[in-house]
């Protein structure tokens, strides 16, 4: 028998609905309440929504790929290629984030342009960023990869 203490959990289509009714305003934000259950029952899983961010750090993730699908609105993504004077992530409290790095800007990446119904896959360690002038709203799944190290034999 294989020991996992992850359980199971339906997330509504009334939670997806309520997340999509609230109103834009400028700047990134993962939207509510999608984001508190999310953040309640550890999910990867969120919608991201931009609205005019021009400017916008470029991040890598060394254990864990991110798949993000347009719900609405266009949005520029730049990816691979690599970050310039990287630094380790830090989180609201400050602290290193294991695994991941952030920069101001991306050297030699390629542009991708999302439209509503596009699906973007971001493997694991490659480097990305995302602007906006209008609006998108974007899901966002994190998919985590294990480690060879992690694996028991």
């Amino acid at each position: 028998m294989l020991k996992n203490n992850a359980k199971t959990i339906l997330v509504s289509s009334d939670i997806i609905k309520k997340t999509l009714r609230s109103s834009k305003t400028p700047g990134k934000k993962l939207l509510d309440p999608l984001f508190a259950f999310s953040s309640k029952n550890n999910l990867p899983l969120n919608i991201l929504e931009s609205k005019g961010v021009l400017e916008n750090d470029a991040e890598a993730h060394e254990y864990e790929g991110d798949l993000w699908h347009c719900l609405e609105g266009t949005i520029e993504f730049v990816c691979g290629g690599e970050l310039v004077k990287p630094v380790l992530a830090k989180d609201a409290n400050g602290k290193n984030i294991t695994g991941e790095l952030k920069s101001k800007v991306i050297r030699r990446g390629k542009k991708f342009i999302l439209k509503r119904g596009d699906w973007l896959w971001i493997p694991p360690g490659e480097p990305h960023k995302h602007i906006t002038k209008t609006a998108a709203r974007l899901f966002i799944i994190k998919i985590p990869i294990k480690n060879s190290h992690d694996k028991k034999n």
